[in-house]
């Protein structure tokens, strides 16, 4: 019979020194949250005198109704939310559609097209070029102006071609003798193994779209888009 493992004093030491260390910097990562937050609740007069540390003073919700008393501000979070939600489904599936092809070995033309997504990591053509381009294909001033020319990442791409690369080919093997075609493969074997990484992919679609502002300031002239 196996002896229980008991801690030592060093191991108990570095468990609480590892302890104080994620909660120092998880208090450093919310505390300018928490600061936001509670200055947008506290009063006017505790703002102003800027003694607010953590915690709110002289609560008061004016700020918020100043906010959104303003008409125009309901229209920029509807379309934030269109752009982040549309943005980020049509690019997710993309992404995973793509790198399901180049992750396998036998697809023919999977280096070549690999090198062509690697370069446009380190060059591209230029803001002139793609604004003449945006214009060229009539999507100037719509909201696909804004979705289709980001609608893959390459590094992205790469990242989940490398986790798909880890699926072994023996499954994908095994699927075809039981006459599964290629397209079910994908559905039914990849995607829901790639759940982490398509995790992965969808936060990192999702925060490039909210935080995107310079596709609209070039393409969008029209305020309502």
């Amino acid at each position: 019979m196996k002896k229980p493992f008991r801690q030592g004093v060093g191991d108990r030491v570095y468990l609480v020194a590892v302890y104080i260390f994620v909660i120092v910097c998880s208090f450093i990562a919310l505390y300018p949250m928490l600061y936001t937050l509670s200055m947008s609740i506290s009063g006017a007069e505790h703002v102003a005198r800027n003694d607010i540390f953590l915690l709110p003073k002289g609560f008061s919700l004016q700020a918020y109704k100043m906010v959104f008393e303003d008409k125009e501000i309901w229209g920029a979070y509807a379309n934030t939310i269109w752009y982040t939600v549309v943005g980020t489904g049509l690019s997710v599936a993309l992404t995973m559609i793509s790198a399901y092809p180049l992750s396998r070995r036998r697809f023919f033309l999977r280096k070549k097209l690999m090198l062509f997504v690697v370069f446009t990591m380190y060059f591209s053509g230029g803001m002139i070029p793609m604004f003449l381009l945006i214009n060229k294909i009539v999507l100037y001033n719509t909201r696909w102006a804004c979705i289709f020319p980001y609608l893959i990442s390459a590094w992205n791409l790469i990242v989940c071609r490398s986790f798909m690369e880890s699926i072994p080919e023996t499954l994908e093997e095994a699927a075809s003798i039981d006459g599964a075609s290629p397209y079910m493969i994908f559905w039914k074997i990849f995607l829901p193994l790639s759940k982490p990484v398509l995790a992965v992919m969808t936060l990192f679609y999702a925060v490039g779209q909210w935080n995107a502002y310079f596709a609209a300031m070039m393409y969008l002239p029209d305020a309502n888009l």
